[in-house]
């Protein structure tokens, strides 16, 4: 911090004190004032005994609003680092990566925050978590040899977020994927059957998710959309709109390919 920010913190926290005690002081003598009715006097006592834990909880919120954007960033940065892991398949590193996004996300949950802001906190971040997560699981099906009875994908009461959050964040996952496949396969010197043979691969997986996400494509938007932000790009439809784009990409190429041959 600068010594002018520094500066600027002091004057604020003294301008704060000073209206405190003048606040303090004010309704001292209000409540101490025997120009008042005997009703007006009982009303004042009654706003004063119900609101005097007000200042500190507002006040608190005040405070933890900066503390849970500090965590959120902490939580998209963790992802971005992560997706470089996956791509190096430094596996070791990933399983870090998902510790502390979990542990982020745990701490952001025990903040007393407004309501509102906490939805919106939520489900941001909450979509951001379960992307990585999926995306961890999306990868090994396409690059890693497993067993396909083994694909586990972590459901919304395993993460602890809500359903709409965890549809979003599968969503985000199916795009993100394609991104990393997408760069595969810009790299020179892949033989043309393991191009065809990744293409179908991702091309497969992605429809299999885009079907099971398809069934609520109809519902109300204020139901299973996650994001209260304006326009088509952050309502759930866009979101499957977005899949959609990724897969006909994939199955274009993967016609060009099979023109040439």
């Amino acid at each position: 911090m600068s010594d002018h920010s520094r500066e600027l913190n002091d004057e604020m926290r003294s301008l704060t004190d000073e209206v405190q005690g003048l606040a303090t002081q004010h309704y001292a003598y209000s409540k101490a004032s025997n120009d008042a009715s005997p009703i007006s006097r009982k009303l004042k006592s009654e706003i004063s005994e119900i609101t005097k834990a007000y200042v500190d909880s507002f006040e608190e919120q005040r405070k933890n609003i900066g503390k849970c954007y500090a965590l959120g960033n902490n939580i998209r940065e963790l992802s971005k680092i992560g997706i470089s892991f996956l791509k190096r398949n430094e596996s070791e590193n990933v399983s870090k990566v998902q510790a502390l996004i979990k542990k982020a996300w745990t701490l952001l949950g025990e903040f007393n925050i407004p309501q509102d802001m906490a939805w919106t906190f939520d489900s941001e971040n909450g979509q951001e978590m379960v992307e990585f997560e999926v995306s961890v699981v999306l990868y090994n099906c396409l690059y890693a040899n497993i067993d396909p009875e083994t694909i586990h994908l972590p459901s919304e009461q395993e993460l602890n977020v809500r359903q709409q959050t965890w549809l979003a964040g599968v969503g985000d996952a199916v795009t993100e994927v394609g991104k990393i496949h997408l760069e595969r396969l810009s790299i020179d010197g892949i033989p043309k059957s393991q191009r065809i043979a990744a293409r179908k691969k991702y091309i497969d997986m992605a429809c299999s998710l885009r079907e099971g996400l398809d069934r609520f494509e109809t519902a109300y938007g204020q139901v299973v959309n996650n994001s209260r932000r304006k326009g088509f790009a952050n309502t759930y439809r866009g979101l499957l709109m977005r899949i959609d784009r990724m897969i006909i990409r994939e199955q274009e190429a993967l016609a060009a390919i099979y023109d040439t041959l």
